[in-house]
């Protein structure tokens, strides 16, 4: 079963760019799994504005939905977006905040590259910025409505916070 799970690649911030985009994404597999690990250079130990916007092929129009339940601190809340212009649960830490703290992430992308469907996603995600005790736990489940195979995905800060060096992102695909 092992060899039915490839890596197809692995990128890690520039501390330059707000921005790690996979492309070419190949159409050779059944299933994709995105794994991530995630700080940036904003000032502050908040991550409540920390947003990772994800977007595919480009795409920035109101193509995306995310419904989705999280906890933070000691307060579980409940949250959707319809029409929106990008996928939303995961977040990122910074820097400046405890030097362990990361954002984390995995996101399933069943079926993306079949063109007779709409995606959809299953993202977990959790951040813990020790320095002020914040804490955040994501579940969603989450749409692309589009057809068009994912051959191009991006991941943002949404406040252009450049990503650190130790940020690592990596795709797998699942024969």
């Amino acid at each position: 079963m092992a060899s039915a799970i490839t890596k197809i690649a692995e990128l890690n911030g520039t501390n330059s760019s707000s921005v790690i985009s996979f492309t070419s994404i190949p159409s050779t597999y059944k299933d994709l799994m995105f794994f991530g690990s995630l700080r940036n250079f904003a000032s502050g130990t908040s991550y409540s504005h920390q947003e990772v916007k994800i977007n595919f092929n480009g795409d920035t129009g109101t193509n995306y939905w995310d419904a989705y339940s999280y906890q933070r601190d000691n307060t579980i809340r409940y949250q959707m977006y319809t029409s929106s212009d990008r996928l939303r649960p995961i977040v990122c830490t910074t820097s400046s905040g405890s030097t362990t703290a990361y954002g984390t992430f995995r996101l399933f992308c069943p079926g993306y590259r079949d063109a007779s469907l709409y995606k959809r996603f299953d993202i977990l995600g959790a951040a813990h910025q020790t320095s002020n005790g914040m804490q955040n736990t994501i579940q969603s489940n989450s749409g692309w409505d589009q057809y068009a195979a994912i051959t191009q995905v991006d991941f943002t800060n949404t406040l252009a916070n450049t990503f650190t060096t130790d940020s690592r992102i990596s795709l797998y695909g699942i024969k």
